[in-house]
């Protein structure tokens, strides 16, 4: 990722050293800045939130504190946390494409886990959002670690082949002890140490004083530099690779910038805890000792190319651990009141020190004139008391005088009403720039047993709590929505295999592998604020409304059972039931599904009025069916009535058509006879007078008389 593109620019590779000088500039600066303008700040905050002395204090009067910074983010917090920790859900993906939809559902599912489950959600956030309130800004780091886990295992009956089989084949196995087994003669028994790398994604918190950015930084991903001081003990550092003399020198003074800062001796004498240590020359004591680290992210053109990459580079004292290029920065900065163009923003110190420190010095005055009148002064005339029994007020003692009248009370103003009211009116201030009152707290019995309406009650709490939302909200943007971006992407980069994890008393399969690595998504934060009263009369409604659409015959048209099913795990979940699956069925479910088919097949089979209804329905059609059967059969019989009376006369028409034909073939016949006599005579006569002339016998053709055509 390049910040700075000068196209044509080629310059020579960064030697280490050079690296170093560079590093060791910026950082220098950055320590400055922190140290000249934010460190002083963060620490008086953390003074005024735990009540600390002012420093004006005077001996022999009142030094009591104010505690309204306290109050005040003691007071947010709860809203706070139940916006962001109310549900399991803290953060949901919507997908933009149909397509999306499922990877989409799997990538909600597997950050909630990660982020609750893997990870403190509940006191990440808490911390979080703690030190924002507190000291401008919370931070948080996500990354990945990945780290050895090593298990045991035990082998009998092992033969020599199998034992070399099983070591040649299974990465990270070493055999620690191998023995005859007595059982089974031959064989061995095994025992092996089975060592594999595990992965887990890290989001933890980051002290404010352990982080630093670049003055001119607007956000974590725009500074030039952002540096993360961690603590790494010497077995770490050498584990690491860091040679001896660069853990030795970096061992001699260990009591840095970091050690001393007002922030961290703040917070440590709360229970008067101290980050003081020394070195001894015993060996153990010397490999757990605590150096701090340096971790850089830069912008810097390490390779020469002209182009300004993103690189983490870890410094312990001048020497470079590592060096690469990385994608983004991986921390996450929130802060409650945004100031446009800053880093560096307010926090509810930055709007109430002015009035605690009012507020606390109208108490000491109040209390010092309390004091007064209880244990006021006297005038005394020299040498006429007993000074010593004057200074002992023991109830019920005496004064020894030599003379009557020689004590006399100074008297005390009393203070005016005014003083009351001015404590009031700062009372009133401190609300209205927090947003926290005693009728935001429940706590204003005039304002809870009035006969106002609910409405209106619940009106003014609302107003009331406007500034509280807007902090929630400014939270979730520009702090939750980057936490989670970034945690997805870290996921999709180093993920390359199927995880199986359990999620509210289901297992979820995922594969990260098969996501983009930068999708077009939605991230929603914030999914458990509003009031849970509120929510369960909104969600009653809709649960009522639903109902009327399902009995209007609605269902499929406005509603199905996946949106039934989310009303009502929403009302479990307000009802702070956190597995859904204990009173409701997912439709989705295989479950569901099986009763849907069976319920789909029962509604399919008719039922008993149905079935009479059928039956009545097909009587009542089978009688007029027969009804008109009837009529059609008697007009077909008078249909073949009238064709039989046609057929009859056809048939005696036929018939004398016959007759009539047999007459002409007798008369044909006899007229053929008739003609063969006539051509049998013809014929004799022939021959006879063919005899005559010849005088011999003669034959004329075979003797047939020809057939002719009928």
């Amino acid at each position: 990722m390049a910040k700075y593109k000068e196209k044509g620019v080629k310059k020579k590779p960064l030697t280490d050293d050079e690296i170093v000088t560079i590093l060791r500039e910026r950082v220098d600066e950055v320590v400055n800045f922190n140290d000249s303008q934010i460190a002083g700040q963060r620490a008086e905050a953390m003074q005024y939130y735990l009540g600390m002395p002012f420093g004006n204090e005077v001996d022999g009067r009142s030094k009591v504190v104010s505690r309204d910074e306290q109050e005040v983010i003691d007071w947010m917090m709860p809203s706070l946390m139940k916006t962001f920790s109310g549900s399991d859900e803290v953060v949901q993906i919507s997908p933009r494409r149909p397509e999306e939809s499922e990877w989409a559902q799997q990538a909600t599912e597997l950050l909630n886990y990660i982020y609750n489950v893997q990870n403190s959600g509940f006191l990440i956030t808490y911390q979080w959002i703690q030190d924002a309130l507190m000291v401008k800004n919370g931070i948080v780091k996500v990354f990945v670690e990945e780290y050895p886990e090593k298990q045991y295992e035990h082998y009998t009956g092992m033969s020599q082949e199998d034992v070399d089989y099983l070591v040649q084949n299974t990465e990270g196995l070493e055999i620690l002890l191998q023995t005859q087994d007595m059982v089974n003669p031959g064989k061995f028994r095994l025992q092996v140490e089975l060592t594999k790398m595990c992965r887990k994604f890290q989001i933890v918190n980051v002290p404010p004083e352990e982080f630093m950015i670049s003055s001119d930084g607007r956000t974590v991903d725009d500074a030039e530099l952002c540096v993360h001081r961690v603590e790494k003990t010497v077995s770490d550092l050498r584990a690491m690779g860091v040679p001896e003399d660069v853990i030795e020198s970096s061992m001699q003074d260990q009591f840095d910038f970091i050690e001393g800062s007002p922030e961290r001796l703040t917070r440590d004498s709360i229970d008067g805890q101290g980050s003081w240590s020394y070195g001894n020359d015993d060996l153990d004591e010397e490999a757990s000792r605590k150096i701090w680290v340096a971790e850089c992210y830069p912008y810097l053109d390490v390779d020469g190319d002209g182009y300004a990459e993103l690189r983490r580079i870890v410094l312990v004292g001048d020497h470079i651990v590592s060096n690469e290029p990385i994608e983004e920065r991986p921390f996450c900065s929130i802060t409650p009141y945004v100031i446009a163009h800053k880093f560096y923003c307010m926090s509810v110190h930055d709007k109430l020190k002015d009035i605690q420190l009012v507020r606390s010095t109208i108490l000491r005055h109040i209390l010092d004139n309390v004091y007064a009148n209880t244990n006021g002064r006297y005038e005394v005339v020299e040498n006429m008391v007993n000074l010593k029994d004057l200074q002992d007020s023991v109830a019920g003692g005496y004064v020894r005088t030599k003379a009557p009248g020689q004590i006399k009370p100074l008297d005390v103003p009393q203070l005016s009403g005014d003083v009351y009211n001015m404590l009031s009116y700062f009372e009133r201030a401190r609300d209205q720039r927090s947003g926290v009152s005693d009728k935001t707290r429940g706590l204003d019995a005039d304002f809870l047993h009035s006969n106002q309406a609910a409405t209106s009650v619940n009106q003014m709490m609302t107003a009331a709590e406007q500034q509280i939302e807007l902090i929630a909200r400014v939270v979730a943007e520009v702090g939750f929505k980057v936490l989670f971006r970034k945690l997805y992407r870290l996921i999709v980069r180093h993920q390359d295999d199927e995880l199986v994890f359990s999620l509210r008393g289901k297992f979820v399969k995922v594969n990260p592998a098969s996501w983009r690595e930068d999708a077009d998504v939605v991230v929603t934060v914030g999914l458990g604020n509003g009031n849970k009263d509120q929510q369960l009369m909104h969600l009653n409604s809709m649960l009522q409304m639903t109902q009327t659409v399902i009995a209007g015959g609605g269902m499929g048209i406005l509603t199905d059972y996946d949106k039934v099913y989310n009303i009502l795990s929403e009302l479990a979940k307000n009802a702070g039931y956190r597995d859904v699956t204990r009173f409701w069925l997912d439709p989705k479910s295989p479950e569901s599904q099986q009763a849907q088919q069976q319920l789909m097949e029962q509604q399919s089979k008719p039922s008993p009025e149905d079935i009479k209804a059928q039956a009545e329905a097909q009587s009542k059609q089978s009688d007029a069916q027969v009804n008109g059967a009837k009529v059609q059969l008697e007009g077909q019989r008078v249909q073949l009535e009238s064709q039989k009376n046609g057929t009859d006369a056809e048939i005696e028409k036929r018939k004398l058509a016959v007759k009539e034909r047999e007459l002409s073939i007798k008369e044909a016949e006899l007229q053929l006879e008739r003609e063969r006599f006539i051509w049998e005579r013809a014929r004799d006569e022939a021959e006879y007078t063919l005899e005559e002339s010849q005088q011999r016998a003669a034959s004329l053709g075979d003797g047939r008389v020809p057939n002719r055509r009928k």
